[in-house]
């Protein structure tokens, strides 16, 4: 069976004063996804519906209130309007079917208890319906298509009488070039005179060739000057009619048919295939052209270059072509290639992934489109196959597949969260080590702005979102600043928070932001004990400048301070090396740990460093007073 395209909606009324049949009718119908259905309760409502728009068919119930719908179907044949009208009723006297058919229904069909098989017959009779009236308004048109070029063509009859060079003529061969009947004295001199000038010797040359028997017809194309002085294209055809008694011709009738408009046309078909063959020449992807039998018949540079060749087999060599389905890679057989299931079933394959070996043995991967190229008659003529190299493209994604999950790796490895905040359509993404990092699974709370903001230790709130919004405000590179986040369980770790804006409109309003959460909570509880590790530090550095003061007042109490001051020499030197060594294991932890911070950390480390290098330099000094003063009072102490 013949359906209307499947491009072509059908436009459908559906007819039924039982109100609860139109939603299953509706579902059913609209299912097959040609048809498009409207559903009204009556008659008139029906009437009224046509006068705004356009149907294709109409399907109706035989029994309804007021107007059932006979009389439906005989108010719109009498309107003129030959509308597809299907009876759908569950009446199936004999007398209803002939009423309906004899009113110029299209079928008749009854309702029946398997729904399914009701409208799948349903959707088929709507069909057959509107293809046969499509076709024979087709049929209308074009015979009136035709009555009228007939009229158009104006066919001019001439008559020349062979010995004098007399012609007549009818008056569409005057009209056709402008003239009144018997306007011009119509000969053969004044018909040679009319032909254009590169025309004229082959005009000649066919005429006496065929008046001289070299040529068994006389049929040729020139150009004839109108009245207006235009150039008309002419077909000439003509035959002799009767000869002398010596057997030379005397008389000789033809027509003159204007053939302007074919060779315009000609002419604009033949412009138009050095265009399409440009446009195929210069497209940047594969196209193939297959008649009905799948044989290969052109390929255009671009599939040429795909495939490394040019062939033109039938199904029967498919065999010749190697690829594989992605992403399962399942070899292709020779009959499973798209272009046999488009010139054997009519099926159109789109955006089939493959991976195919070119026949100069190199791997690519296309996307391939096979589409089945039908006549009007909805007969399988041939088909387009569409190769599209998609092999960069490919590399590219899975580049940035591999690339993005080296990120995700590295983050993880690093112990850093990444954020993603998308200021103007409201959406914020928290990587998973986002949520891991403060003791939550991936996605187990929603990804937003109050989410993060809610977290911030209270004390930490106010500088933090301040130092975001001042980015935002002073279109600053980025911002960085240290807070306390609170964690599933309660408890707060320390973020070193980074973020920079990447898009701004065009008045300079923010976009898009992201940045980075990285766990620093070791890296402050280090700095706190060097912090305390300074401070000790301090005082065991008053304690000595103190200790040498009291050794200048009295010998004895030198003597106490020179004991004294050992003592502390003694904690000063176990203390250096307990600054020194746990300053040694926190640069390397930070070092490997948190490379970011590297630079700031091992900044504080110098300068704690710098002051116990001083320490020494001042021990060594005071070394050099108490050996002095040992040596020169006599002073003795353990």
């Amino acid at each position: 069976m013949t359906y209307p395209t499947a491009h072509t909606p059908i436009f459908v009324l559906y007819v039924d004063d039982e109100e609860f049949l139109h939603e299953p009718t509706k579902l059913f119908l609209e299912k097959f996804q040609d048809i498009i259905l409207d559903t009204v309760k009556s008659g008139p409502e029906a009437l009224e519906l046509l006068e705004k728009k356009r149907y294709d068919a109409i399907v109706a119930d035989y029994s309804m209130a007021g107007m059932d719908g006979i009389e439906l179907l005989k108010r719109i044949r009498s309107s003129g309007n030959r509308i597809p009208f299907i009876i759908f009723t569950g009446r199936g006297r004999e007398e209803v079917v002939i009423d309906a058919l004899n009113s110029g229904a299209d079928f008749y069909l009854q309702k029946g208890r398997d729904v399914k098989a009701q409208y799948t017959e349903l959707h088929a009779k709507i069909c057959q319906a509107v293809r046969q009236r499509r076709i024979e308004e087709e049929l209308r048109l074009s015979e009136e298509r035709l009555r009228l070029s007939l009229m158009a063509t104006n066919q001019g009859l001439w008559d020349v009488d062979i010995k004098t060079g007399n012609i007549s003529a009818n008056e569409e061969y005057y009209h056709l070039f402008g003239y009144e009947p018997g306007e011009v004295d119509v000969s053969y001199d004044w018909w040679l005179s009319t032909v254009h000038p590169d025309d004229r010797t082959l005009m000649k040359q066919a005429y006496h060739d065929y008046l001289s028997g070299k040529t068994e017809t006389y049929s040729i194309e020139y150009r004839f000057r109108t009245k207006q002085g235009s150039w008309k294209w002419i077909l000439s055809r003509g035959k002799i009619i009767s000869y002398d008694g010596t057997g030379k011709p005397v008389r000789m009738i033809g027509t003159h048919i204007d053939i302007s408009d074919q060779k315009n046309l000609i002419e604009q078909l033949q412009t138009s295939e050095k265009r399409f063959r440009l446009v195929l020449e210069t497209l940047p992807i594969g196209l193939w052209l297959a008649d009905e039998k799948g044989q290969l018949l052109f390929g255009n540079p671009a599939g040429q270059k795909i495939w490394a060749a040019h062939p033109q087999v039938g199904q029967d060599e498919y065999g010749i072509f190697k690829g594989w389905k992605l992403p399962d890679h399942e070899e292709i057989k020779p009959d499973e290639w798209a272009l046999g299931y488009a010139v054997n079933e009519g099926k159109t394959t789109s955006e089939e992934l493959l991976e195919i070996e070119a026949f100069d043995g190199s791997h690519k991967i296309i996307k391939n489109w096979a589409v089945p190229i039908r006549d009007s008659h909805d007969t399988i003529v041939g088909a387009f196959v569409i190769n599209q190299d998609v092999t960069e493209e490919r590399l590219a994604t899975e580049a940035l597949k591999k690339s993005e999950e080296r990120f995700h790796l590295t983050m993880t490895a690093v112990n850093e969260g990444l954020w993603d905040w998308n200021i103007a359509k409201g959406k914020v993404y928290f990587s998973p080590q986002y949520y891991r990092m403060i003791g939550y699974e991936p996605n187990e709370f929603t990804a937003q702005y109050s989410s993060w903001e809610e977290n911030i230790h209270p004390d930490d709130r106010k500088d933090t979102i301040h130092a975001l919004n001042d980015a935002i405000a002073h279109k600053e590179n980025g911002f960085h600043i240290r807070f306390r986040f609170r964690c599933k369980d309660g408890s707060y770790i320390w973020i070193l928070g980074r973020g920079q804006v990447i898009e701004r409109d065009l008045e300079e309003n923010p976009i898009r932001i992201v940045g980075t959460h990285t766990d620093i909570t070791k890296q402050v509880a280090a700095e706190q004990k060097l912090i305390e590790k300074h401070e000790e530090l301090l005082k065991s550095y008053e304690q000595l400048a103190q200790s040498e003061e009291e050794l200048r007042q009295s010998e004895k109490e030198r003597a106490m301070a020179l004991e004294q001051v050992q003592k502390n020499f003694a904690e000063m030197s176990i203390l250096n090396d307990g600054i020194r060594n746990p300053l040694t294991v926190i640069a390397a932890q930070v070092e490997i740990y948190c490379p970011k911070i590297a630079d700031i950390v091992t900044i504080q480390i110098k300068e704690i460093d710098d002051l116990i290098t001083q320490l020494d330099r001042r021990w060594i000094q005071s070394e050099k007073v108490i050996n002095y003063i040992r040596k020169h009072h006599g002073i003795e102490y353990q």
